[in-house]
């Protein structure tokens, strides 16, 4: 991990939870290969949440405004504890990861974070599973050109694959998989199958058969979602709501006492 620490503009609101995401915390990137990701949460001030102002998100990137980040770049996003709460209500594989990030992932962490990660199960649905089968459909038609239109094809002319991205979109059918079973990731990704999208991201496993495997992953997350799943259908949201007026309150409170 980066010891240099990107901090949340001081004017924007108060940073509660920061973790590694991408490919280092899945344990699927190459040594030297990957760069850095970090994703928060903050809470805003009163001017943005029930004043005239709004601020959802931040993103800083050490690597300068087109180019692509190196192995010594850092890409950081920091979402609004508002705008964080809906995107993981609808599932986004993405944002859920904060919620199981091991410990010594974690580069921000304060009691209000603490108790969001202790949650995790207000987030677990039907719904969920049904955004990693989206996004893995999306990847699967994209990596084979079904989707060329809506996205960067990613099998280029002379049959060169973008295997980071085949390695993505098989990732999130195990995650997918397990989270319906479970409604929780194990991060990073253990055991075989871990091994296994390694050696898909350099490029070992024959293109088919990613493919191949990937149309039968999408057939586990349909038949989960078709009744096989323990999960409920939708997120607790009540629950939800409630935490982030609550955690709100509590915040603004800290910085309003002397």
């Amino acid at each position: 991990m980066t010891n240099t620490l990107y901090p949340l503009p001081e004017h924007l609101g108060i940073e509660i939870l920061r973790s590694e995401v991408g490919s280092t915390l899945h344990g699927t990137g190459l040594a030297g290969a990957e760069d850095h990701d970090e994703m928060g949460v903050f809470i805003e001030y009163p001017q943005t949440t029930i004043g005239l102002g709004s601020v959802e998100h931040y993103i800083w990137r050490t690597a300068g405004e087109g180019e692509r980040s190196t192995p010594a770049d850092t890409d950081l996003v920091v979402y609004s504890l508002r705008k964080w709460a809906r995107l993981a209500l609808t599932g986004n594989p993405t944002v859920l990861l904060i919620l199981f990030a091991p410990e010594e992932k974690l580069v921000i962490t304060t009691p209000i974070g603490h108790e969001l990660r202790s949650h995790g199960a207000w987030f677990a649905s039907k719904r969920a599973g049904r955004s990693f089968l989206g996004y893995m459909e999306q990847q699967r038609q994209r990596i084979v050109g079904e989707r060329g239109g809506a996205g960067r094809v990613r099998v280029m002319p002379g049959g060169v694959v973008d295997w980071k991205y085949a390695m993505h979109m098989l990732r999130l059918g195990y995650q997918g998989v397990e989270f319906l079973r479970t409604g929780a990731i194990t991060l990073p990704v253990p055991g075989d199958i871990g091994d296994h999208l390694r050696d898909v991201r350099q490029g070992f496993v024959p293109f088919e058969d990613v493919i191949a495997e990937a149309e039968q992953l999408e057939q586990q997350l349909q038949a989960l979602l078709s009744g096989e799943s323990p999960l409920p259908d939708e997120a607790n949201r009540q629950a939800v709501e409630d935490f982030v007026i609550a955690a709100h309150l509590e915040a603004w409170r800290s910085v309003a006492e002397p």
